[in-house]
């Protein structure tokens, strides 16, 4: 597992090989790194972003595990890079950058292995856009459109072609937050506020727009969710009175099952193992800094 933790002045990458074992520092730049993940089909390589000194202008960057070599992989400029995702055949990313004209926030491709495929795909409107996920099948990606802290606004978007279309009602005032495409076709899991004075996890059905909640005893914020690798279950947070509460969604069947054993805290899902045996948390509470779990799905074995 990687993680980011912070021993001296800034926080790093670190690789941890299994429960409680020593971690292996890989990075030692001078500046932060604020995101970190694998690439997802051999592991050669990470994918990093940093600024330079707080500017907030982050580049995104390849790092060799073998040779330990970075390669600058965005325009290293007065430019926001971010939020990437890969997609399902593992080969490209989608990611937001901010380098056309310093203010709107594009959306952009790229195989991180060879820079020069590095394209724009759609341009927007607005700083706050954020790529939330590709279908299934590669051929569309779900952006959300940030407009205030109480409305925002989902679309999908043909790769191919970089048209968008808009998949939520244009002008309520809806919060939408977590988003991500279904194992069946034509259909999202979102969270939202809807009709609703709390965010709830509901689906939308792309072929005409219904968005019917799911059936959880809640009335209390959905605060994050992340479905498996093949879509099959979810692992949710609920935020009960300021307190985090997870617990794992078979999606096929709408069974929910609590997860216990986990410390009285703040979660925030982590990712999934790729082939789904498991997923990460990070875990902060008043008597401890942030800290990593590991849950399995098939019997919610909780591993610090």
């Amino acid at each position: 597992m990687l993680i980011r933790t912070r021993f001296a002045e800034t926080s790093q990458v670190h690789r941890v090989r299994g429960p409680l074992a020593a971690r292996q520092q890989l990075t030692f730049y001078r500046e932060p790194v604020g995101g970190a993940d694998y690439d997802p089909q051999e592991g050669r390589y990470l994918l990093l972003s940093r600024d330079a000194g707080g500017d907030e202008f982050w580049q995104l960057y390849r790092f060799d595990l073998d040779e330990g070599r970075t390669t600058l992989l965005t325009d290293g400029g007065r430019s926001q890079n971010g939020g990437w995702r890969w997609n399902n055949a593992r080969t490209q990313i989608a990611y937001t950058s901010t380098r056309r004209n310093g203010t709107d926030r594009d959306i952009w491709l790229m195989d991180p292995t060879d820079p020069a495929s590095d394209r724009l795909r759609m341009q927007n409107e607005g700083g706050s856009w954020i790529v939330e996920d590709w279908s299934p099948d590669d051929s569309q990606l779900l952006l959300r459109e940030n407009i205030s802290i109480s409305r925002s606004r989902l679309y999908v978007a043909d790769v191919a072609t970089g048209e968008k279309r808009l998949v939520t009602p244009a002008e309520e005032s809806i919060a939408y937050d977590a988003a991500e495409f279904a194992a069946e076709p034509g259909v999202l899991y979102v969270t939202s506020d809807r009709d609703h004075e709390f965010l709830r996890l509901a689906r939308i059905d792309l072929a005409n727009g219904a968005e019917t909640p799911l059936p959880l005893e809640s009335e209390w914020d959905i605060e994050n969710f992340r479905l498996s690798p093949d879509r099959s279950r979810m692992a949710i947070v609920t935020n009960v009175a300021g307190i985090s509460r997870l617990s794992l969604l078979e999606t096929a069947t709408g069974r929910v099952r609590p997860v216990e054993g986990v410390p009285v805290g703040v979660i925030y899902v982590g990712p999934w193992r790729p082939d789904g045996s498991e997923f990460a948390i990070t875990l902060s509470n008043s008597r401890q800094p942030a800290d990593v779990y590991a849950v399995r799905a098939d019997d919610l074995t909780v591993t610090r």
